[in-house]
Parts: C-alpha cells; sequence; structure tokens
C-alpha cells in the first residue's frame, strides 16, 4: 500500500500531503496530513524523492511521534504499529449529537487519535433550541442508540395498526353491544338469559363488563406507550433523514468555534483534514485525480448542501478551475475559456502544466527550484504568442489589461493548449464522478435514479474523447 505525494504551501511554509489510494479517505491518512501540515511530523527523504509513501513508513512516523510527544514510555512502539495500520481501513465511529463536535462514543481505535494528540471532530449536531423535544430524545445518545429507537418506533406502530388499535375496536364494540343487548333483556324479564352463556344473576353480568372495561382500559394504555414510542422513533428518523449527509448548520457552526487546527473531520463514513482561515472552514483536497492540479488545495465548507467550491493553497478561489465549484468539465478547451472569468490566466496555466507534462519522465519531475522559473517563462511566453499576430477579442478599454484568444484554433501553440487541457479535464471528471458515486452511495438513493446516474455517466464516457494518458509515479496497491 503506498500514497502519492502532493506538495502544497500552508501557512506560508511548504509541506507534502498524503493522497487517497484507491480504497479512499482513511483515517490514517487524514491524521498523517493534520501533523504533516502543523510540521509536527516530516516524511523520509527517500519517500519524498521518490513521490510516494508506503504504508509502513508512514505508521513509523506515526509511532514515533507519538512516542516522542507522549514524553513518556506510556506507548510501546509495538502496540502502536499493530494499531496504526488498522485504521488503513477505517474504523468504527459512533457520533454522539448533543456533546458538542468531539462527541463520540469512545473505541480502541480512537485511542489513536489521542496518542497522535490530535483530535477528531463531526457536524453532526443538534440545536437544543430548535427542537427542544427531539433534543431530549438524542441527549446523551449515540448513532447506534438512536437507530435503535427508530427500529423499536417502527415496531412500535406496526404492531399499534396491526393488532392493537383493531383489537381495542372490536371489544369496544362487543362491549357497547353487550350493553344494549343486557339492557333490554332487564327491562323485559325478571331472569336475565343470555344465548351463549346462562347467566343466573345481574351481578355476574356486571363482573364480565366490569372485565371486559379493564381490558379494553389496559389495552388503550398499552396503546399510548406504543404511540409515543412510535412518535419518537418517526422524529428520531425523520432527523436522520433529512441530516443524511451528517452535517448541521448548528454544527457547522459549532466547527467555526472550535479551536486546535488543522484536526481530522468525519463525516459520511469518511474522514478529511479540516482547517479554518478567517472564519472559514476548508477541507484538505487528497483526491488522486487532483495531484497534479496545484491550483486546487483546499474544499471550501461553508454550506450543509454540498454546494462547495475548490480554492488554492492561500484560500483565494481557483482562477483555472474555481468557477466549476466541483462540477463537470467543459467538453473542449473552447468552451471551458469562453466560460472562464480570466481565460488568460487559464491559458497560462495550461501552458505551465503542458510543460510540465513534456518534461515529467518516469518519478523523475521538474527540480523544485526550477518550477516558478518555469511557469514564469511559460506565462511570458503564452503572452507574446497573444502578441503575434493571433486572433483576439478585445474585452475593455485596453488590449494589456483583457483580452482573450476568440478562437483557439488560431492560437500558436493550440495542439499543446489542447492537448494540456483533456489531461485536466479528464482528472477533474474522474474524481467528479467518484464522488458522485460515493456521494449517491452516501444517500442510499431509490436504486432507479442510481441505475439513471451510472448510465448517464456511462454514456458520457462513451461521447467524451479520451487522450492516452499521460506518464505518471504514482503507485497504487
Amino acid at each position: 500500500m503506498s500514497y502519492k505525494l502532493k506538495k502544497i504551501r500552508f501557512r506560508n511554509q511548504d509541506h507534502y500531503i498524503l493522497l487517497q489510494n484507491e480504497n479512499g479517505p482513511c483515517p490514517l491518512l487524514a491524521a498523517a496530513n493534520v501533523l504533516l501540515l502543523r510540521g509536527s511530523i516530516r516524511l523520509p527523504d527517500q519517500c519524498i524523492h521518490v513521490g510516494t509513501a508506503t504504508l509502513d513508513n508512514v505508521c513509523n512516523v506515526l509511532a514515533e511521534h507519538a512516542i516522542s510527544s507522549s514524553g513518556s514510555s506510556n506507548f510501546h512502539l509495538n502496540e502502536l504499529l499493530e494499531l496504526f495500520p488498522t485504521l488503513q481501513d477505517g474504523m468504527d465511529v459512533n457520533p454522539k449529537f448533543t456533546e458538542g463536535p468531539t462527541g463520540y462514543e469512545y473505541t480502541t481505535q480512537m485511542s489513536a487519535f489521542d496518542m497522535l494528540q490530535i483530535k477528531l471532530v463531526h457536524g453532526w449536531l443538534l440545536d437544543s433550541e430548535a427542537n427542544e423535544l427531539l433534543y431530549k430524545y438524542a441527549k446523551n445518545r449515540t448513532y447506534n442508540e438512536l437507530l435503535d429507537l427508530v427500529i423499536r418506533g417502527q415496531e412500535a406502530q406496526t404492531k399499534l395498526t396491526m393488532t392493537l388499535i383493531p383489537k381495542v375496536s372490536e371489544l369496544e364494540a362487543e362491549s357497547s353491544q353487550k350493553k344494549k343487548e343486557d339492557g333490554d333483556k332487564v327491562v323485559n324479564n325478571d331472569e336475565l338469559v343470555v344465548t351463549t352463556i346462562q347467566i343466573n344473576s345481574k351481578t355476574e353480568i356486571e363482573n364480565i363488563e366490569t372485565r371486559l372495561e379493564q381490558t379494553i382500559n389496559k389495552l388503550k394504555e398499552e396503546c399510548q406507550t406504543l404511540s409515543e414510542e412510535a412518535t419518537r422513533g418517526a422524529l428520531v428518523d425523520e432527523f436522520l433523514r433529512s441530516t443524511s449527509h451528517q452535517l448541521t448548520q448548528f454544527g457547522l457552526g459549532e466547527l467555526l468555534n472550535s479551536s486546535d487546527f488543522p484536526k481530522v473531520f468525519f463525516r459520511n463514513n469518511h474522514f478529511g483534514t479540516i482547517t479554518c482561515q478567517d472564519g472559514v472552514l476548508y477541507l484538505l483536497v487528497t483526491d488522486l485525480g487532483y495531484g497534479s492540479v496545484p491550483e486546487i488545495v483546499w474544499e471550501k465548507l461553508d454550506n450543509i448542501d454540498g454546494n462547495t467550491q475548490y480554492v488554492t493553497h492561500d484560500f483565494s478561489t481557483s482562477k483555472v478551475m474555481g468557477h466549476l465549484a466541483g462540477g463537470r468539465m467543459p467538453d473542449s478547451l473552447q468552451s471551458y475559456l469562453d466560460a472562464h472569468p480570466n481565460p488568460i490566466e487559464a491559458m497560462d496555466f495550461l501552458l505551465a502544466l503542458s510543460l510540465e507534462n513534456s518534461t515529467t519522465n518516469g518519478t523523475n519531475t521538474i527540480p523544485e527550484d526550477d518550477e516558478a522559473a518555469q511557469l514564469a517563462a511559460a506565462t511570458e511566453a503564452s503572452l507574446k504568442e497573444y502578441n503575434k499576430g493571433a486572433t483576439v477579442a478585445v474585452i475593455g478599454e485596453t488590449l494589456d489589461t483583457c483580452y482573450y484568444i476568440a478562437d483557439i484554433a488560431a492560437h500558436p501553440q493550440a495542439a499543446a493548449l489542447k492537448e494540456a487541457y483533456n489531461i485536466m479535464a479528464r482528472r477533474h471528471n474522474d474524481a467528479a464522478s467518484l464522488a458522485l458515486v460515493e456521494q449517491l452511495e452516501q444517500k442510499q438513493v431509490d436504486p432507479s435514479l442510481s441505475l439513471a446516474k451510472r448510465l448517464q455517466e456511462e454514456e458520457y464516457q462513451r461521447q467524451a474523447p479520451r487522450p492516452a494518458p499521460a506518464e505518471s509515479s504514482c503507485v497504487i496497491s
């Protein structure tokens, strides 16, 4: 098992982060990225040189950090090396809804975060003032306990509608009919006679009616209890369904009021690295598809409906892809540039990406010292090409400040731009497709809708041009 590395800038310092492998985000990766961004750990030089880190590399570094940061011998290396690899495949997390972002049921695996001095947080929280009754039901309860309330509520509702309510109605009708018949017989006869049972005294009749009434009252009390249980289960079920994205507006506010960023964020059975900048939360983008897209580093987490936006290392909107807000890239470079708010900078980036692709060979990448110079050279070359007779459309008052290539085919480096765009678009769309699949699985949508989405995606894959992938140093195991 190996993780590809990506170099980003965080708080004015360069850091290497781990990108997710084919198994998706995991708590081990999220925890390691927190410590890497803090500067608390450093990957071995060999890992940085080859651009990948193995599972053993990561576990060893984390174990060493846990022991050194504890200041004592509380932890044994062998125990840590047994615990940390289990986090690669995920972990059982049972959040609580009324105990703040750090409210979880404690498990042995969660002790790993204590060892690493990292907080595990979530935003699936209830506001006590918004719904007092629901808050009362959920107070101090975990997700699993709420599920149990839902199941018991459903069973109570079934018993009510299928058994008790019909039984009460039947007995009440029988009691009413018996009283009517007995009343008629008392008036017309000195001695009472019942068709099925011979009753010799009025007292026996009253005893039978009393027992029947007691049975009805007892069943009604049971109906009341089950009705309250069914109502409670339905209310909890509605909350869990309406917040199936596992984030509430109240929870988002509670996360913003917390501290000790960056830390690990749990949502939808995934673990990510979260930080806060200028009163806004951001998730570290670790999708492998964006490993070669330096413009995308963070994903803004400012709402609960999933309509987020990618940003750069300095938390500004990506000038290349930020306007897509996580959506699918246009089918052609021309369409992309026509819709882009700053097409000149977009083409500068594509030229730089083209230069990077052409100079990448196996695991040997552009030397770090040359990256800035090459990007600047690509930008300068791009600007020169624009002024050498290419067809341009002027937007604004001056050609120097606002213009773009109206027809990309007229650009002298059109072929290189298109190739670079195809590579970038493929990576972005592949990552978007994976995100869509995960979203559908998490929401457990109707099977027919899921099938329609899959067929639509397959149709897109058949129609979209897919150039041969460039060589990569990515190692997936």
